[in-house]
């Protein structure tokens, strides 16, 4: 089955066992921002290509789920954003609904979105991990303290 609706060619079979080239390249989790920046500026400047990311040299998958332990979601911020949603059920069910997590075989599986939201700790599972927001006070961009964006990072 094809990983893409434009190449049939990518089917997960081929991409982990067809050798790395010029037009294929596999990006374990591991690997900083900028080494993956650099690969895709190097295919688009050969005329196009395929990263794989979250694939390691050896075509081995590399999911997130073996790395992730729940027990380092924040239980605080956790429980604001069910408060927040107005949501009765537990987080768990939240998560699943607001598609930040899902069940596998049983498990319930949190997303990249979950773990940079929630985690106490996102860097631990995700390298260079980081979330960026902007908050503009009213309704529209202007100029001066009231178009001024309140801006926060958490790593």
């Amino acid at each position: 089955m094809s990983l893409s609706e434009y190449n049939s060619s990518l089917t997960l079979k081929r991409l982990q066992t067809k050798p790395e080239v010029q037009y294929l390249e596999h990006k374990g989790r591991d690997q900083k921002a900028t080494k993956v920046a650099n690969e895709l500026i190097g295919m688009l400047n050969a005329g196009g290509g395929t990263l794989v990311y979250g694939m390691a040299d050896d075509g081995t998958v590399e999911e997130l789920q073996d790395d992730f332990d729940p027990e380092d979601l924040d239980a605080t911020i956790c429980e604001e954003y069910r408060k927040a949603m107005s949501y009765t059920g537990s987080f768990e069910q939240l998560a699943v609904k607001r598609n930040l997590a899902r069940r596998k075989e049983g498990q319930l599986i949190y997303k990249n979105s979950a773990i940079l939201l929630f985690a106490e700790d996102p860097s631990q599972y995700i390298n260079n991990a980081a979330v960026r927001y902007v908050r503009y006070r009213g309704t529209e961009l202007k100029s001066g303290t009231y178009g001024i964006p309140t801006v926060g990072i958490k790593e």
